[in-house]
C-alpha cells in the first residue's frame, strides 16, 4: 500500500513537472509567434510604405509638372505611373490580405483583427473598455484606408491609360 501511494505521488509529481514544462514550452512558442508576427508586420508595413511613398512622390512631382504646365514631364509621369500602378495596388492588397508574400505571412487585417479581438475581450480594471463599436470603427478605418490608397493608384492608372 505504501509503495502504491509512493508511486502515485511520484507519478503525480512527474505529471505536474510535465505540465509545467509543457506550459513553459507553450509560452516560448507564443513569444516566438509574437516575434514572428511583429517581424512580419514590419515587413508588411515596409512593403506598403514603399508603395505609399512612391504614390506620394508621384503626386508631388505631378502637381509640380501640372503647375508649370510641363507637358513633357506630365507625359513621363503618366507613363511612369501606368507602369507602376499595378504593383502599388497589388502590394497594398497583398499586405492587407496576406497573399503573395510567402509562406507564413500574417495578413495585416488578420493580425489587426486578432489584436482588436483580444482588446475587446480583455478587461481593463474590471471593465471591458474596447467595444464592438470601437472594433467596427477601427476596421472601417483600416479597410477604408487600404482601399482608398489602392483605388487612388488604380484611378491614376486609368487616367494614364486614357492619356
Amino acid at each position: 500500500m505504501y509503495n502504491c501511494l509512493k508511486q502515485a505521488a511520484a507519478e503525480q509529481e512527474a505529471d505536474a513537472h510535465q505540465a509545467q514544462f509543457m506550459t513553459a514550452l507553450g509560452n516560448i512558442q507564443k513569444t516566438l509567434d509574437s516575434l514572428h508576427d511583429k517581424q512580419q508586420q514590419q515587413i508588411n508595413i515596409a512593403i506598403i510604405g514603399g508603395s505609399l511613398t512612391s504614390i506620394e512622390t508621384w503626386q508631388t512631382r505631378y502637381a509640380t509638372a501640372t503647375k508649370f504646365n510641363n507637358t513633357s514631364e506630365i507625359n513621363t509621369l503618366i507613363n511612369e505611373f501606368n507602369e507602376n500602378a499595378p504593383t502599388y495596388i497589388t502590394n497594398i492588397f497583398n499586405v492587407l490580405n496576406g497573399q503573395g508574400l510567402g509562406p507564413g505571412t500574417a495578413p495585416l487585417l488578420k493580425s489587426w483583427h486578432a489584436a482588436s479581438y483580444a482588446k475587446m475581450y480583455t478587461p481593463v480594471n474590471g471593465q471591458y473598455a474596447f467595444t464592438l463599436r470601437n472594433y467596427l470603427d477601427d476596421y472601417n478605418s483600416i479597410v477604408s484606408w487600404g482601399i482608398s490608397m489602392a483605388g487612388y493608384a488604380l484611378m491614376c492608372q486609368i487616367i494614364a491609360l486614357r492619356g
